[in-house]
């Protein structure tokens, strides 16, 4: 009954999106419960799905040998244990809150709620369910990536701020500083020179099988942060990728010719409630920019995730001005049948390629809260 039912909420999503251009209260308001219940409702059965819900059970209950690591999420774990919570009642307090804040963050902006449910229950529904603390980190740097549409150092600085308590949940997120490079005066005149030479070079590297030269490059880049960091990532660094890096740099493809379609069809879009007009490059300028990460995925798929964590952001802000009265059908469509290409290309990476398809079959509508 619950695939019948998940399947439905798709569907009724994808009408309500083509339909109409506003959000229809009642139609969010279910399948927001639904995706929150639903992702809350998750435990590890042994399977791929939910995989690293086991880990976080076990390391919860010693919040302290990962402070290093995490502080900020090991210090929310102390807070659990204090209050007596068990792991799983822990887990859904703190995706709950999460969830909640990231689609209120997404009504604020004046996107489409409908684009980014279709999307969740597409793929991205995966990942608030397997890997906690990043999805914390992500929130942040969602709250966060407006003021890097705005070219006042204090919304810089902001976005600093912001990013720092995102590292203490997940420290790769420190890469995504790198993002300032959209916002320089060279960056955005080399935004589509830089990507297509980045790109270029690493399918180049693909196919001559010499991506073990970025790997080298970076563990020798290592050197300069803290011991705990080194070892961590040096161990993904002296591996290496092969085609399945090219789905990836496929899809970012995929998002580029989504925000610059949506590009065309916006002439300025609103940051929030605070009325500041934004010109549409500076978000295709950022989301170009994304191609500095490509690299990493030279050496490890894990890396796919700055480039999946962009898509997404790209997806949210591509919604932006699908609620307008003046919205057309055409337009409403082709953003759909954007988001739809780049989640259903992350599902087929993640799950099909890899080889998971049964184990997602038998255990992805396993769900405590919604037995039926």
């Amino acid at each position: 009954m619950l695939p019948y039912i998940y399947v439905g909420i798709l569907v009724v999503n994808i009408v309500a999106f083509l339909s109409k251009p506003q959000n229809n209260r009642y139609i969010c308001f279910f399948t927001e419960l639904f995706i929150i219940l639903f992702v809350a409702g998750k435990r590890y059965t042994g399977s791929r799905i939910a995989a690293d819900l086991y880990n976080y059970s076990v390391n919860y209950y010693n919040p302290v040998k990962y402070f290093k690591i995490s502080p900020a999420y090991s210090i929310l774990s102390a807070v659990g244990l204090k209050l007596g919570l068990d792991f799983y009642a822990f887990y859904t307090i703190l995706i709950a809150s999460v969830l909640i804040v990231e689609f209120r963050f997404i009504k604020r902006e004046q996107s489409n709620l409908h684009l980014i449910y279709i999307s969740y229950l597409l793929y991205f529904i995966l990942i608030p369910m397997d890997l906690l603390k990043n999805q914390c980190a992500f929130l942040i740097f969602l709250l966060a990536f407006p003021y890097l549409l705005k070219d006042n150092k204090y919304e810089n600085i902001k976005f600093i701020l912001a990013m720092l308590g995102a590292i203490l949940f997940h420290y790769s997120y420190v890469l995504f500083f790198l993002l300032f490079l959209g916002k320089t005066r060279i960056g955005q005149k080399s935004y589509k020179i830089a990507p297509t030479l980045i790109v270029s070079f690493c399918v180049i590297l693909v196919l001559t099988k010499q991506q073990g030269i970025i790997g080298k490059l970076i563990i020798h880049l290592l050197l300069f942060f803290p011991p705990n960091i080194e070892n961590r990532f040096s161990r993904y660094l002296r591996t290496q990728t092969y085609l399945s890096s090219l789905g990836v740099i496929l899809i970012y493809l995929i998002a580029l010719i989504l925000v610059n379609y949506w590009k065309k069809i916006m002439r300025t879009m609103i940051i929030g409630n605070s009325g500041v007009a934004v010109q549409p490059a500076k978000l295709v300028s950022l989301i170009n920019w994304g191609a500095v990460y490509i690299p990493l995925l030279m050496v490890n798929f894990t890396m796919h995730r700055f480039i999946r964590d962009l898509t997404l952001v790209a997806i949210i802000f591509c919604g932006k001005g699908t609620l307008d009265p003046k919205s057309k059908l055409k337009d409403r469509l082709l953003i759909l049948n954007g988001a739809v290409a780049i989640s259903i290309g992350w599902f087929l990476l993640d799950i099909i390629i890899q080889g998971y398809w049964k184990d997602f079959l038998s255990n992805f509508f396993v769900n405590v809260y919604m037995d039926f």
